[in-house]
C-alpha cells in the first residue's frame, strides 16, 4: 500500500502512470525502487498481486543481492491456502531466512506453476537445507542447472539417500520421458554439469550413498569451502579435488571432528611401531591451481592425524590462513627447504599456532624462498607487534590480496562476495569478529568500490 500510494500520483508526460508508459527510462524506476526497498522492507510473506506494480517490484536488479534461493521443503507458507505463488519472501525465524526467498517445492512453485512470478534465476545465491531429500533436489538441479552461481548445502538427507532405489520407485511416467532419459538420469545426482556455479560450500558428517556422485559435477568451481564432521570419508573428497583440479582456485577446509578414542590409540600404537612404515594417517592433496588455502581443526589431538599435501600447489599459493590447530599440519612444507614462491601473505588466528611459527625456516623479509614480509596475527591485534616486529595483528587486505591473484575471474569473485549479504564466505579470511577490525575494513572497501563504480557510470 505504501508503494502504491506514492506511485499512483507519479503521472509521465504522456498522461501514463510510470508503470505503463513503455517509453520511462527503466533506470529511473529501478532507483526510485531502491530507495523504496531501502526504507520499506518487503512484509513476512508479502504477496503482491497488481501485476505491472509485482513485476517491476521483483524484478529490481537490487534483489539478486538483497536475497537468496532457500530450498526448504519443511517450510511452511504464511497463508498457506491463499499462497498461490507457493514461495514466501522472509520470515523473521533467523538471519538468513530474513533474506531468503523460501519455496518448499521447486515443481510446485515454478516448474508446474505457468503464472510464476519471481524472476528466480536472477538471484546469485541458492541454499540447499538439511530436510533436503532427492524428490526436492534432483528438479531443483534440472531447474537451474544454467544459473547457480554459489551454492551452500547444509548436511542434507539427499546424501544418504540410494539414487538407484529413488529412480527405481519413480512411476513409469513420472519425469521420465523414455526409458533411455531415465537410465541416463540414474547415472548422476546431477544430470547436468552446474557450469555456472563458481563457489560451492557444503557441510557433510558422513560419507554419503555409493550411489551419489560428485565429481566432476562443478567444472568452473573457484572457492570450494568444506566442513568436514567425520573422519570416514578422505577418500571421497580426494576423488572431488582431483576431479576439480584445475579450476579450483580458493578452498577452505574445517576438520570438524573428533577422532574416537579407539581410533587415536590404535594410530598411535601404528606409529609408535617401527616396523610399519605406515601407520594410519588421515590424508589430503591439494589441487594444483590453488591460490587461497584456509584451514582448521577443532580439535588439536586430532590435527596431529591429519596430513595436507601441498606439493601440487605449493608454488601457486598467494595467501595461507591457519585457524585453530592447523599450523603444525603446514609446517612440513615450511621445513622442507622447497619454499613457496609465490606466498605473500600467511595469517595465523590462534595462540598456539603462533608457538608452532617456524620463523628459522619461514625466512622472513629475505624475499628469498616465499614473499612473506609479514605474519598475520589478527587473534592478537594487542600485541602482534611486540612478538615480533614482521607480526601484524589483523587480517591483511581484501584489495591487496586480490590484486596478486593471477586467477581473473578468482578476482571478480572476491569482489563479488564483499558486500552484506554474502560476506560470510570471507570469514577466516579477512574477518573473525563481526564487528572486528576486518569487517570494519571489508565495509569501507566495499563503499569504496560503490564510489567507484558510480563515478565511473556517471
Amino acid at each position: 500500500n505504501t508503494y502504491c500510494s506514492i506511485m499512483s500520483t507519479k503521472e509521465t508526460a504522456s498522461g501514463n502512470d510510470i508503470f505503463t508508459d513503455e517509453n520511462f527510462p527503466q533506470i529511473i524506476l529501478n532507483r526510485i525502487w531502491s530507495y523504496l526497498i531501502s526504507e520499506a522492507p518487503f512484509d513476512d510473506g508479502i504477496t503482491l498481486t497488481c501485476k505491472a506494480f509485482r513485476d517491476i517490484t521483483y524484478k529490481h536488479p537490487s534483489h539478486a543481492s538483497r536475497f537468496h534461493f532457500r530450498l526448504e521443503p519443511l517450510f511452511r507458507l504464511n497463508n498457506i491456502e491463499k499462497n498461490h505463488n507457493k514461495f514466501q519472501i522472509g520470515a523473521a525465524l533467523t538471519e538468513a531466512t530474513r533474506r531468503a526467498i523460501i519455496v518448499p517445492s521447486v515443481k510446485d512453485a515454478i516448474t508446474d506453476n505457468p503464472n510464476a512470478t519471481f524472476p528466480f534465476k536472477q538471484l546469485k545465491v541458492f541454499n540447499v537445507t538439511e530436510s533436503c531429500q532427492l524428490k526436492d533436489v534432483i528438479p531443483f538441479f534440472e531447474e537451474f542447472k544454467g544459473n547457480i552461481k554459489f551454492m551452500s548445502w547444509n548436511s542434507a538427507k539427499f546424501l544418504n539417500q540410494d539414487l538407484n532405489k529413488y529412480y527405481a520407485e519413480l512411476e513409469p511416467n513420472d519425469d521420465q520421458k523414455d526409458n533411455e532419459d531415465k537410465d541416463k538420469k540414474k547415472e548422476e545426482l546431477i544430470p547436468a554439469p552446474l557450469t555456472a556455479c563458481t563457489l560451492f560450500s557444503l557441510i557433510t558428517r558422513r560419507r554419503w550413498h555409493d550411489s551419489i556422485n560428485l565429481n566432476g559435477r562443478f567444472p568452473n568451481l573457484l572457492c570450494l569451502a568444506w566442513t568436514i564432521e567425520w573422519y570416514t570419508m578422505f577418500d571421497l573428497i580426494q576423488q572431488f579435488f582431483d576431479s576439480h583440479s584445475d579450476s579450483i582456485a580458493m578452498l577452505h577446509l574445517d576438520f570438524n571432528f573428533n577422532l574416537p578414542r579407539d581410533i587415536k590409540n590404535k594410530w598411535a600404537e601404528e606409529a609408535r611401531d617401527e616396523n610399519n612404515p605406515n601407520p594410519t594417517r588421515l590424508k589430503l592433496k591439494l589441487p594444483k591451481n590453488l591460490e587461497i588455502c584456509v584451514l582448521s581443526a577443532l580439535n588439536a589431538e586430532t590435527a596431529k592425524f591429519i596430513d595436507i599435501d601441498f606439493s601440487e600447489c605449493r608454488h601457486k599459493l598467494k595467501q595461507l590462513v591457519c585457524l585453530m590447530n592447523t599450523t603444525a599440519i603446514c609446517n612440513p612444507m615450511f621445513l622442507d627447504g622447497k619454499g613457496n614462491k609465490n606466498l605473500q601473505y600467511l595469517v595465523i588466528n590462534d595462540m598456539a599456532g603462533i608457538h608452532n611459527i617456524k620463523w628459522d625456516a619461514l625466512k622472513i623479509g629475505t624475499n628469498t624462498i616465499n614473499k612473506i614480509d609479514n605474519i598475520y596475527l589478527p587473534c592478537t591485534p594487542q600485541w602482534a607487534n611486540k612478538i615480533s616486529a614482521s607480526c601484524i595483528g589483523e587480517f591483511p587486505d581484501l584489495e591487496s590480496v586480490k590484486e596478486c591473484i593471477e586467477n581473473v575471474e578468482m578476482r571478480r569473485v572476491l569482489r563479488d562476495l564483499n558486500c552484506e549479504q554474502r560476506r560470510h564466505y570471507l570469514w577466516g579470511l579477512f574477518w573473525h569478529e563481526r564487528h572486528g577490525i576486518g569487517m570494519k575494513k571489508l565495509k569501507i572497501l566495499e563503499t569504496e568500490w560503490k564510489r567507484q563504480a558510480s563515478v565511473e557510470y556517471f
